[in-house]
């Protein structure tokens, strides 16, 4: 039958090599097809020995000699009825650079209805049962089959580099990879359907198909078109069951990852689709497993929470998979302590890690709390610890937000943690992921809303000073002499006096015992030391001392402030007095940290102060002896004058008023500020080590030197302060913490824009170009965002400073 079908195909070759007429090469090509189909041994072994070779025949001859639309559909036939592995293959082929443009336009063409007819879906269900009947595994595949299913996932990309902005709509991506998806979802059903019949069928060449698809980036299209059928079929179905757990776990393991991540951004938390779709193959799945507690928890992160519901959903769902919740729960947690992890992760990421504890968290049972709970908190307090010696006000809040909710729910029973801190949408995010309904109410009540009304107003105020007793009204006046007097408030003490000599605010300041006194003393301190008394020089480093080691015994609502504020206007007064005392006793081991981070706030605000124009007053005018008219008004001849001049001079335009020149009154105290406090950084104390564990307080050192260079901006000393603060920076420079990273950019930008750019230029140039690469290495190295954009900006500014200063 070969030597047959040979001889046909010889002779139909010779024929139309020699036609040189469109009709008959019609003509011709009909007999051959009729012959071959009439024929099932003819057919089969067309299809088996002479098909490609033929087809490819086909092709040189459609190329070199164009045919009329009815042979063009004669020989379409060829290749829509032929077999389609092998159509498919060969029209691939031709779109190779190296055959000319007719051939390409011709297999496009024939590709494009070879598409409309569904011979895709008849591909992959022919492939579905050839590896059945060769009992071809997932990870069996021969290398025909990988090479078909390269094929297929390619085959947008070959027609994209071949047309170039001529595509057609057919095999753009979404659109292909849709109508592959349809044809995945055909054959799905013809499976089903043969299952139900009694006979098997390989799910393998599909799931590989699915994962190179997805591991090529198109799991989007793939999942947005077969997630809602699978969502109405598996529903009721046991079967369909089976085979979307078949479809979705068993893709080759390096294409998982792809796969279920869109599946999990796809699904909303509310249904129990995952749970139909996947089963319980995370138990078994080891890939899976790792996917579902370290991959999609810790080491991905997603800009929507959804994909973090549907694990811990998921997870949580089932008897089997709660030991996969416990797990994931101890490793985030973990992780999420790392001190180490907590340096070097950005802030998003560390955020979305600290959505997962709480996901993961709310699902816990009271017997589950109860049976890990020692080994839960042990980890849970690790992290708490860890993030609130983090320097950062957002890490530090994460912590405290966790060590609430997780608290909570493993020791319910026990010491509830409290802490305070700000409320914004991110922290009431949190707590919704907590799952806390009824403590939610309160808490943010507590923390955000009024405060709660008196509820004992009938009640006698016991404790304020007042007792109301009741009174008959039956009772005659005679009864009033038995009435005992009892001592108003007003009388029993003293009123509160607000000192008005320095010496009398000393010493009310230092009346320990005396609450109301030391309140009133502080109250007043600062309007009294700015009042400018003659002996305020003389006992200035004295205050400064009192009002630093003062202490807030009676917990008045507004100590620090108030004492902040004294501390700041004793410096401002008298700054050659009181600020030589804080920079010195700044290194004094005797000091605690809060302590050492008052007074550097103390410094920057005063710094800030002396070098604000609009700060200084106006000396009052005194009142001269001049005579006054009946009118009460001052007249001389200079003002009756100007007054008659303005009265008839006609102005189109009213000139600004030049301001008067105020002198910097920081620029002659600069010194004092800046020096003192960069002399014994690097000397560890007892009680501050500012190289090692104490970062927070060397980054608010930095920052507060860059603060009082800029207050000294444009100053004679500004330019040796600023070559002084460039060589602090370049030692610091590759700190570790992220805190001080912040304050040295900070610190860097203060000296580009204090100091003009023709002198930073000829005095610094070297050093302002090796930050510059100082800046470009963080903003390549550094994942943290917040570090990248102050580098970017820190590396624009420089640029314009390097710009400015050269053509100048």
């Amino acid at each position: 039958m070969a030597a047959e079908v040979l001889l046909a195909l010889k002779e139909a070759k010779n024929s139309l090599d020699a036609c040189e007429r469109a009709v008959k090469a019609t003509e011709i090509l009909s007999s051959l097809f009729r012959t071959l189909s009439d024929s099932a041994e003819m057919s089969a072994a067309f299809r088996g020995d002479f098909y490609v070779d033929f087809c490819d025949y086909l092709l040189q001859i459609a190329a070199s000699k164009p045919f009329p639309d009815k042979d063009q559909l004669n020989m379409d036939a060829f290749f829509l009825k032929g077999p389609p592995k092998d159509a498919l293959f060969l029209l691939a082929e031709s779109l190779d650079t190296k055959h000319d443009r007719n051939r390409t336009e011709i297999a496009l063409n024939i590709l494009e209805r070879w598409l409309d007819e569904e011979r895709l879906r008849n591909l992959l269900w022919n492939e579905c049962q050839t590896a059945q009947s060769q009992k071809q595994g997932i990870r069996l595949l021969s290398g025909p089959t990988e090479r078909l299913v390269k094929r297929i996932v390619s085959l947008p990309d070959l027609v994209a580099n071949r047309l170039r902005v001529q595509n057609r709509p057919v095999f753009l991506p979404k659109a292909y990879f849709r109508l592959l998806a349809k044809s995945i979802m055909n054959v799905l059903v013809m499976i089903a359907d043969r299952l139900r019949g009694g006979s098997d069928c390989s799910l393998g060449f599909l799931t590989s198909l699915v994962g190179k698809a997805s591991i090529h980036g198109h799991a989007d299209v793939i999942v947005s078109y077969l997630l809602p059928r699978f969502d109405s079929l598996t529903l009721k179905d046991p079967l369909w069951r089976r085979l979307a757990q078949r479809l979705f776990t068993d893709v080759p393991p390096q294409t998982l990852e792809s796969l279920v991540g869109c599946l999990l951004g796809k699904i909303e938390p509310e249904k129990s689709v995952l749970d139909r779709l996947l089963g319980d193959a995370v138990c078994s799945n080891e890939k899976l497993r790792f996917l579902f507690t370290q991959k999609f928890t810790v080491m991905r992160s997603f800009s929507k929470d959804t994909v973090l519901l549907n694990v811990s959903n998921y997870l949580s769902s089932s008897e089997r998979r709660r030991k996969i919740l416990l797990e994931a729960l101890e490793s985030t947690l973990k992780v999420w302590g790392d001190s180490c992890a907590l340096k070097n992760t950005p802030y998003d990421h560390h955020l979305y890690i600290t959505k997962a504890i709480l996901a993961f968290a709310c699902h816990l049972r009271e017997t589950e709390s109860q049976k890990y709970k020692d080994a839960l908190l042990r980890v849970l307090m690790h992290g708490v610890q860890s993030h609130l010696a983090s320097p950062i006000d957002r890490l530090r809040r994460l912590g405290m937000v966790v060590g609430e909710c997780v608290g909570r729910k493993l020791d319910s029973s026990g010491v509830e943690l409290k802490f305070e801190y700000d409320v914004d949408d991110e922290v009431k995010l949190l707590w919704s992921l907590s799952k806390l309904p009824d403590d939610l109410n309160s808490l943010y009540e507590t923390r955000e809303g009024p405060e709660e009304e008196d509820s004992s107003e009938s009640e006698p105020l016991i404790g304020k000073g007042v007792v109301v007793e009741k009174v008959d009204d039956n009772d005659s006046d005679d009864e009033d002499d038995d009435l005992k007097p009892y001592p108003l408030p007003d009388e029993s003490k003293a009123q509160k006096k607000t000192p008005v000599y320095l010496l009398d605010l000393i010493a009310g300041l230092l009346a320990r015992d005396d609450n109301d006194r030391v309140q009133a003393s502080l109250e007043g301190a600062e309007s009294l030391i700015r009042a400018g008394h003659s002996n305020l020089s003389d006992v200035a480093a004295e205050l400064m001392k009192i009002l630093l080691h003062l202490q807030d015994s009676f917990y008045f609502p507004q100590f620090g402030m108030l004492r902040h504020k004294a501390m700041v206007a004793a410096a401002v007064m008298c700054p050659h007095q009181a600020v030589p005392y804080l920079t010195s006793e700044f290194f004094n081991p005797h000091y605690s940290l809060t302590h050492r981070i008052d007074m550097l706030e103390v410094i920057s605000s005063a710094a800030r102060e002396l070098s604000d124009p609009t700060s200084v007053k106006k000396p009052e005018e005194k009142m001269s002896l001049v005579a006054l008219d009946q009118d009460g008004d001052i007249k001389s001849w200079q003002a009756i004058v100007q007054k008659r001049i303005e009265s008839k001079t006609k102005r189109y335009h009213r000139p600004m008023p030049k301001p008067a020149p105020v002198a910097n009154r920081f620029s002659q105290v600069a010194g004092l500020f800046f020096y003192p406090l960069m002399k014994n950084y690097d000397t560890p104390l007892n009680t501050m080590n500012l190289l090692d564990q104490d970062s927070f307080v060397l980054g608010r050192l930095v920052y507060t030197l860059g603060i009082v260079l800029h207050s000294a901006a444009h100053s004679p000393s500004a330019s040796l302060m600023a070559s002084t603060l460039l060589d602090f920076i370049w030692t610091l420079r590759f700190h570790s913490e992220r805190y001080v990273q912040y304050s040295l950019v900070f610190a860097l930008c203060m000296v580009l824009t204090s100091v003009s750019p023709a002198v930073l230029v000829c005095n610094l140039q070297s050093i302002l170009l090796e930050s510059h690469s100082w800046l470009k290495t963080i903003l390549q190295s550094d994942d943290d965002s917040r570090i990248q954009e102050l580098s970017m900006q820190a590396i624009a500014l420089l640029e314009s400073v390097l710009r400015e200063g050269i053509n100048t």
